[in-house]
Parts: structure tokens; sequence; C-alpha cells
């Protein structure tokens, strides 16, 4: 394997997330050229390393292109790591650095950026400057940009042998040792990756603050005992070191003496009491994964309510002024203060145990919408990327870390891949590298995956139900129960939709009794048309 030991290296951005990976470099082996169209972030990142005895000295800031090129190695050794804005930001910075640029040279972007934007750029530099773009996914936010984030690069695959020693030198580690970064494929796939593994978050997050929610406003929990009950989940066997349920812990509990008013009620200096319920990372146009998660299940015909729910939950979250004068129209009662239940401890027990259930099945359900997403989309682009080199990647350092879901899909993923490698032994029509026409639709129908869902549905079902019948927010977990629901219903009431279109569009049907209701059939138009009403 072609590899590259660099002993310099070049990052673009400083910001939260550059300023940390100025630091994991450095720690690892190469100095550090750091540059951000910001000077004052420069000066912040150089001070950090000064500060930290393994990195002084070894960090030096730039504040113009030319300086900042000049520093790095030789034309054709050098290595860029862009932190820094998706989309038009980012091309602008690449248009004032491309004329310093050079063949041989390897660009990593690091940001959330779309696929496409980054596959428009992999072909501009190759074909005009000899450059390596390679899209890479960097999850876990500064936190682990700090300690080793999960990385996925895709790419140049010479490009991403010259770049991967130092990649795993730099990625989080699994339970085992193993770096959780592996080259997904070519082209835009790291990115596209990145993009599914924060759909799946976003889906994550809005199950587990709706679980939050009925806990405290509906329950009556204090916040002290939410983080103990979220503790007691993660140790669980179906949500067993899960990221989210980690921290949650420290949010719930976490105190401050400068926050807070002292002797008004049990939430004396929590830090969570002053936080307002609004979420504008994706109403700002500051963060584009989830809504293009979204919009890529409805381009590629995978049902993803989960992970859209929660982004739809984020959206209306955003703009509270207009929530309130809403809520004045429909006389919507006010969040509950002071006992919220008359549960005894029993059945208090009962329903904490369910929401749980409810939890876990909701985590299902967005990795299994998110792994769709993938699947479809590698065989569409003959990307040929390994659903288990993404659980592998996930294992550790990223937001959607979970030791026992991970577990719970490795079966459906190793099953995937074996797919795909028996489909291109055949010599099947289309891409070597894609797996059968079917197999991302088939996903859901895993025995492994639909035995776990079927051990938690009955508790989705039940907080579902009592969050409804105390008009509690559970969006999420609504659209996760109705996913599973019609995922798997024998009958819909689609039978109607479907007439309704050939009334009005002649669009055909399939007639009950026919192959296709009895064995499913192809995803294709029906062959029969009823004259409803003349023309």
């Amino acid at each position: 394997m072609s590899t590259t030991k660099y002993t310099k290296i070049g990052i673009v951005g400083a910001g939260s997330m550059g300023s940390m990976m100025c630091l994991l470099f450095a720690e690892a082996g190469p100095d550090i050229s750091v540059f951000d169209v910001k000077g004052e972030n420069v000066d912040t990142a150089v001070e950090m390393a000064e500060k930290n005895p393994k990195t002084q000295g070894k960090v030096k800031g730039y504040k113009d292109y030319e300086s900042f090129v000049v520093s790095l190695p030789a034309p054709g050794h050098r290595l860029l790591l862009f932190s820094i804005t998706h989309g038009q930001p980012a091309d602008a910075v690449l248009d004032a650095l491309r004329p310093h640029l050079a063949r041989g040279d390897i660009i990593l972007d690091g940001g959330n950026e779309w696929y496409a934007n980054t596959e428009r750029r992999q072909a501009r530099l190759a074909r005009e400057q000899g450059v390596a773009y390679v899209g890479m996914g960097v999850s876990g936010g500064y936190q682990s940009a700090r300690h080793g984030p999960s990385l996925t690069p895709g790419g140049d695959p010479a490009a991403l042998r010259r770049v991967l020693p130092l990649l795993e030198a730099v990625a989080a580690k699994d339970a085992r040792g193993t770096p959780c970064v592996a080259p997904v494929g070519p082209g835009g796939s790291g990115h596209y990756v990145k993009m599914v593994h924060n759909g799946i978050e976003q889906g994550m997050l809005g199950a587990i603050a709706e679980v939050w929610g009925l806990l405290r406003f509906n329950l009556g929990c204090e916040l002290d005992e939410i983080g103990e009950i979220f503790k007691q989940w993660s140790e669980t066997p179906e949500l067993k070191k899960t990221f989210l349920l980690d921290i949650g812990v420290d949010i719930c509990q976490k105190r401050d003496p400068s926050v807070g008013q002292a002797g008004v009620s049990d939430n004396d200096h929590h830090v969570l009491s002053t936080v307002l319920d609004k979420v504008v990372q994706d109403a700002d146009d500051t963060e584009g994964t989830g809504m293009w998660t979204v919009a890529e299940a409805a381009r590629l015909h995978i049902s993803a309510p989960t992970i859209a729910a929660s982004h739809f939950l984020r959206l209306a979250s955003a703009d509270r002024a207009a929530r309130l004068k809403i809520g004045e129209s429909l006389k919507l009662p006010p969040p509950p203060v002071g006992p919220r239940t008359t549960l005894s401890a029993q059945d208090k027990a009962l329903f904490v145990e369910e929401l749980r259930q409810a939890l876990y099945a909701a985590c299902l359900a967005a990795f299994t919408q998110g792994l769709q997403l993938i699947a479809r989309q590698s065989d569409r682009e003959g990307w040929g990327v390994s659903l288990a080199t993404c659980l592998k990647v996930w294992r550790a350092g990223c937001i959607i870390a979970s030791d026992r879901l991970l577990d719970a899909f490795a079966p459906v993923a190793a099953d995937f891949d074996a797919a795909r490698t028996a489909n291109a032994a055949d010599g099947a029509p289309g891409s070597a590298t894609s797996a059968p026409r079917d197999a991302a639709a088939t996903l859901p129908a895993h025995p492994r995956l639909g035995a776990a869902l079927a051990h938690a549905f009955p508790g989705l079902r039940a907080a579902v139900l009592w969050a409804l019948a105390r008009d509690a927010h559970v969006p999420t977990l609504g659209a996760a129960l109705e996913w599973a629901k019609c995922a798997g219903a024998g009958a819909l009431p689609t039978m109607f939709m479907e007439a309704q279109l050939d009334w009005f569009g002649a669009h055909r049907f399939e007639r009950w009794g026919s192959d296709a209701a009895r064995f499913g059939g192809e995803v294709r138009k029906g062959g029969a048309h009823y004259e409803w009403a003349p023309a």
C-alpha cells in the first residue's frame, strides 16, 4: 500500500472544529500551519497550542494564503485539511488557494458538505491541476475533533492510501483499539455517509428529547432523576453505551452556581433549566445535513419519517414567537408544573420501561432509514459502500455511537454486503459493485432487525398512546410507530388513494387476487384501469 508520512500539514479554518484538530493532529506528529480568513481565530488556535506542552512550537499561524502555502512541504507533497462552512464559503477559499496548488497535492474537506459539491470540486481539481480532493466526514463535534473523531473519507483511492496512516493515528479508537476510519468509496461517498450519519443523529436526538419531555413535563421527574434514568438505560442490553444517553446524564445533572436563582425551585443552578426550547441550526441555514437527508429520502423513494419528523420538530421549535401566537389561537395548555401524574410507583416504573423500549424502537427506525439511504444511493452511483464499514466507523468518536444498536445492525450490514458481492460475481447488469435492485427496500425485513423491532414495538405504542392522551409532544416517536405499522402492514388505506389516482389520472392499479397482491411483486404501475366516470 502506498503511504506518505507527513511531517507538516496545513489546516484551513480555525473555528471550534479546526482549532481542536490543530491540537489533535499536532499531538499525532506533524507540525501544523493554520490559516483562517478571520485572523483572530488563527491567534486563538496558536495560543491554545502554546498552552499545551505536547503542542508547544508545533502550530504556526498565517493570515494570508501565499505565506500559508509557502510554509508547507514542496509542491506535490502537501496535505491541506479544510474545516470551513459548506457551499459558497468553501468554494471561495478553494478559489483563493487554487493558484498555489500543484499536481500531487491533497485536500481533505472535513466540513459537512453536500456530496455533489464535493464531486464537482474533485472533477475540476483533478482535471485542471492534478490535485486530489477528498470529501471526509468528521463526526463527533468539537470534543471528538480534539480527542479523536470518527472519519469517513471518500474519493480517489490512491489519495486515500496516502493519507490513511495519518488518519488512523488521529481517529477515535473502538473498544478493541481499532481506528474508527476507513475509505468508504469513490466520489462524494464520504460526505454522503456523513450526511446520513447526521440524519440518523437527528432522529435519535428528536426521540430522546421527546422521551425527556414525557419524563419531565408529564411524569413529573426531577432533572437529577432523569439523569439517573438515562444512566440506567445506557447500561441495558438494547441501549448499552449510547453516547447521546451518556451525555444526557451530564446535561440533566450539571449545576453551575452562576446560573439559576437559589431557593426558587428544585432546579437550583441546573444549567438545563436556563436553556430555551428552540433549535435554530437548521432554520438559519448554518447546518445543511438534516435538510439534505430529508430531501434525499424523498428523491430516493425511501420512507424515512422518523428522521423527517425530528427535522420538522426542530424547525417548528425555531420561531418561538410564532409558536406562542399559534398556541394562543389553539388554546393549548402550558407545560405542566408541579405534580404531573398520580401513577403509583409500580405503574411509574412500568411506564419508564415502556419509554426505554420506545426510545430503542425509534433509534432502530432512524438507523434503518439511514442505512436504506446509503444502500440505495451507493447502488445508484456504483460506489460500493459497505454498510459493515459504516457501522465499524460509527463505533466510537461520533454522535450516534451505541454498542448494542450497532450490534443489532451488524447482521443486516453483513447480509447486504454479501448480496452485493454475490451480485457482482454473477455478472448482474449495471454496476459491478451494485447490490440487487431491491436490497435497500428489504433492509427493514431482515429477521434480526424485525425481531428487535417486534420486541420494542409494544413499548413504543404504549408510550405514544400515553403521550397523545396528555397532549404531549411526540412527533418523532409517533413517526417511528407509524413507520413500523405501515412498513409491515398487510393492508393499507392507500387502496383508496390508488383508486382516486386512477379516477382523475388513469394511473392504473393492481387488483386483489393478482400475483402482485399475493407475492408483493415489483414496484411498478398496475395493469388495470377502470373508467370511473365518462371523460
